[in-house]
Formats: C-alpha cells, sequence, structure tokens
C-alpha cells in the first residue's frame, strides 16, 4: 500500500507563492483534494528560482539562474502546514546547475541533470 505522503503534490504561482496538495481522489480519478481545489499556501519567494523540483518525502530543491542549487525540507509535507527546515532561502548545497537545461531527482538525494546537447 502507497504511504499518502508519498502522494504530494506543489505547485508554484507567478507570485512565488509555493502551495501544497494531495490528491485523495488518486485511486478511482476522483475529483477530490486535501486542502481543496487552491492547496495550501505553505511558502513564498520560490519565483526566484529557474528550476524547482521535489526530492521525496519533503525535501526540495531550487536552483537559480546563477546556478545555485537550494536544499530545503518541508516537515509540513504530510500535513500540508508551514513548517520548515532550512528555510529562508535554504541551505546553498553546490553551483553550476544552471549548465543543464532539464533537472530531476532520482530520489534518495541522486539527481540528474540533462545538458542542452542532450547527455545525462
Amino acid at each position: 500500500m502507497t504511504d499518502d505522503t508519498t502522494l504530494v503534490i506543489y505547485g508554484i504561482t507567478p507570485e512565488g507563492a509555493l502551495q501544497w496538495y494531495r490528491h485523495n481522489g488518486r485511486s478511482d480519478g476522483t475529483n477530490r483534494w486535501t486542502a481543496g481545489g487552491g492547496g495550501n499556501n505553505v511558502s513564498a519567494g520560490w519565483n526566484i528560482y529557474s528550476t524547482v523540483f521535489s526530492g521525496g518525502n519533503g525535501v526540495i530543491y531550487g536552483i537559480t539562474p546563477e546556478g545555485a542549487l537550494q536544499w530545503y525540507r518541508h516537515e509540513g509535507y504530510t500535513d500540508g502546514t508551514n513548517r520548515w527546515i532550512a528555510g529562508g532561502g535554504g541551505n546553498n548545497v553546490s553551483a553550476g546547475w544552471n549548465i543543464y537545461s532539464t533537472v530531476f531527482s532520482g530520489g534518495n538525494g541522486v539527481i540528474y541533470g540533462i545538458t542542452p546537447e542532450g547527455a545525462l
């Protein structure tokens, strides 16, 4: 059985608000969501990143246009509350990530980057 906390979706508004969602209708395709259709606002300022992606279990990475890789952990990812570790800009964990056209997580701290030429 799948743990409900692994089914969290984040969205970022044009104003930079980070919205938290959990789709309760995932098994039957119905329109049932925890926190309703608008989600819970759990943070602000995410429009400073050119790329944002989940590492799973509440870990979120942001890449600045300058290539800094920032790490956050959303402690409220299980219930949609505004509880964070490394809030206020996150922890800077690396640099040079702006060389990739696509970046994504493979889980467990593994991050992949694809160059504009298609190299993984």
